[in-house]
């Protein structure tokens, strides 16, 4: 990875994952996403937790974890349709990609 910043952005309607490098030698990257998600995030992560206090589950931890993740492709598909509920998005990397942006 170079020395040079990029920023990529995904947007539907008003919906927005960020991707940030800031131009430096070390390679962190920021990520930010619209309210949308982090409603999402949080609403799964109290379900997690309210499962992993309750001492009789009624569901193994993988059932209720498959049942986690339909609940996150329901909730996302609502938010930016069917396309965001595949669990690969491609971003296309290298200088091709860069060479198509700038046309």
């Amino acid at each position: 990875m170079g020395k040079e910043s990029f920023s990529l952005e995904y947007k539907t309607g008003s919906a927005i994952i960020l991707i940030n490098k800031a131009r430096a030698e070390n390679f962190n990257l920021t990520l930010e996403y619209s309210r949308h998600y982090k409603e999402i995030i949080q609403t799964l992560k109290d379900k997690i937790n309210e499962y992993n206090k309750k001492e009789n589950k009624e569901l193994s931890y993988p059932t209720f974890f498959f049942r986690i993740r339909e609940e996150l492709y329901r909730e996302v598909s609502t938010i930016i349709g069917t396309i965001g509920i595949y669990n690969q998005i491609f971003i296309p990397a290298g200088r091709s990609f860069i060479s198509n942006l700038k046309k």
